[in-house]
């Protein structure tokens, strides 16, 4: 079978050699100490009961997954921090990744993975039950570019910042998750899910569900907590059910965002923002795109932004809101809002503020899809660059509606 793997492995992805673990070396740090730049290290399924450092080595890192391309060997090749340190440590660098499951590690930032001044891709990844007692429980990416996608983070916990994954300081690098479920982890500071600080970061087609930050009533950004000027795109993607103090789903704090296609639902904050805050301080303007997104059932004791709070104490956020069903209500001034349908009336053109009419509202199984009867069925813009996927005008909202289908819905991941 492993004459198989040759085969079958991108020829982007063989290096000079490939070692085999078990049958070649015992352990996978083995076979990274005799490694050379370039080589792959394939690693049939088991419980390796390690704490990997790259050696700043370009390596390639593979289980039996990448034959043919079985979930089974993510789940039976599984590298276990035992709790003693960080599971993998990846710096100054290019690595890749793909089909292992990374967990019990314990360590200030990165119990998972952590990687500095690298360039990774972490493809096929299940990484759960890390605990960090700084940063980054799941990943810790520092000032690396990363392409993180088809993974799984749970259940992973930090205790200050950023619960599944922490993102800082990747300015001029490319940080990309994509495809990928963050759920069920928790931190006691910023960012239950994801926190991002100081990086341009795309998200995309991801799932950001069930994760927390509620341990004191300084936390922002159950799901997602942006910072420090940073660039974040979030498109067709789920948030939801994630809990803070502010921003339940997602905090932005003196950072630009766009989010576009997404659902944003069923989320809940002790204070502000139930949906999303974003807020500003100091100068600077700074920028808020919410175009053809749903927000619907999210929660906040302070009832009047249980959907979006607008915080700006000083500087500006320049926020447009567009193609979008926001039922629910918004607290501060939005400069744009056209063709949305919004349980508060704004003037502008094409707005409506009518019952959306979705297939089922119901919190314990939402369908937020548009009934045929829904007014936000070609009622965004018209232009063609807004156009639905089957060609038609613009439907209100995340999910166009389909007749052939009518159930239809936005790509999340499936893994």
């Amino acid at each position: 079978m492993k004459k198989i793997l040759f085969f079958l492995l991108p020829f982007s992805l063989i290096g000079q050699s490939t070692l085999l673990v078990p049958s070649q070396y015992n352990l996978i740090q083995e076979a990274i100490d005799a490694s050379s730049n370039g080589d792959t290290i394939a690693v049939s399924s088991g419980t390796y009961y390690e704490n990997l450092d790259f050696n700043e080595k370009d390596l390639v890192l593979v289980s039996d997954f990448i034959i043919n391309n079985d979930t089974n060997y993510i789940n039976s090749t599984i590298i276990d921090g035992m709790n003693n340190g960080r599971v993998l440590n990846i710096n100054n660098n290019t690595a890749s990744v793909i089909g292992f499951t990374i967990t019990n590690g314990s360590h200030p930032g990165g119990a998972g993975i952590y990687t500095s001044e690298a360039n990774i891709v972490l493809s096929d990844l299940k990484i759960i039950n890390n605990d960090a007692s700084d940063d980054g429980g799941g990943i810790h990416c520092h000032a690396s570019s990363m392409d993180l996608r088809n993974s799984k983070i749970l259940s992973n916990t930090a205790q200050v910042f950023g619960g599944g994954v922490f993102v800082e300081n990747c300015t001029t690098q490319n940080v990309n998750i994509i495809n990928s479920v963050i759920s069920n982890n928790q931190c006691l500071s910023n960012g239950g899910g994801i926190y991002i600080g100081n990086s341009t970061v795309t998200i995309d087609s991801c799932q950001v569900t069930n994760n927390n930050s509620t341990q004191n009533s300084g936390t922002h950004g159950g799901g997602i907590s942006i910072w420090l000027e940073s660039d974040v795109s979030i498109e067709h993607s789920l948030i939801k059910g994630n809990v803070s103090n502010t921003g339940g789903g997602i905090y932005v704090g003196r950072s630009d965002v766009l989010l576009n296609y997404n659902d944003v639902s069923l989320n809940s904050a002790f204070n502000d923002g139930g949906g999303v805050t974003l807020s500003t301080w100091g100068s600077g303007n700074f920028n808020a795109s919410i175009i053809n997104c749903t927000f619907y059932d999210n929660w906040a004791a302070q009832i009047s932004s249980n959907g979006i709070k607008v915080a700006e104490s000083t500087g500006d956020y320049i926020i447009t809101i567009l193609n979008s069903i926001i039922w629910e209500k918004i607290d501060g001034f939005i400069d744009f809002v056209e063709y949305s349908n919004t349980q508060q009336s704004f003037s502008g053109v094409g707005n409506i503020s009518l019952i959306p009419d979705l297939v089922d509202v119901s919190p314990t199984s939402p369908n937020y899809n548009l009934n045929s009867t829904s007014p936000c069925i070609d009622a965004g813009n018209p232009s063609p660059i807004y156009n639905d996927p089957n060609g038609t005008r613009n439907d209100m909202g995340a999910y166009p509606y389909e007749p052939c289908i009518n159930n239809t819905s936005i790509s999340y991941t499936d893994i």
